[in-house]
């Protein structure tokens, strides 16, 4: 798939969440979505990644004051249904359970917090 045109959407701009999203902005992909403790902010047409890296604070959270006309303040999980190809939880563990799966949309879930995705449990 080329990069070009290729969504993505993050679940935290923190350590790891910021520096992915600076490295899949400068791979050409498009950011559409963010997600921080206080909820999504998304724009389809792209965010502007190093303006939200800028306005973060210790632990990733984002200063929706610099927040652009395009931009769009969501709810907490709505990160998880973006319209976007690829996902990646990069803030908690057990950020996609069997409760929220059937929202993803993405084809490809590239995992960069520990263990963001919870394992089925099975039944003995």
């Amino acid at each position: 798939m080329p990069y070009a045109g290729t969504r993505a959407a993050l679940q935290g701009l923190g350590t790891m969440g910021g520096a992915t999203a600076r490295f899949l902005t400068r791979a050409g992909l498009t950011v559409v979505a963010v997600a921080d403790i206080k909820g999504t902010i998304a724009n389809p047409a792209g965010l502007d990644v190093e303006a939200l890296l800028a306005t973060r604070d210790a632990h990733g959270t984002m200063d929706r004051s610099a927040l652009r006309p395009g931009d769009r303040e969501l709810p907490g999980e709505a990160w998880l249904s973006a319209d976007a190809e690829v996902l990646v939880p990069a803030a908690v563990s057990y950020a996609v359970d069997a409760g929220n799966q059937e929202r993803i949309t993405a084809r490809w879930v590239v995992e960069a917090a520990d263990m963001p995705v919870r394992p089925r449990r099975s039944r003995c």
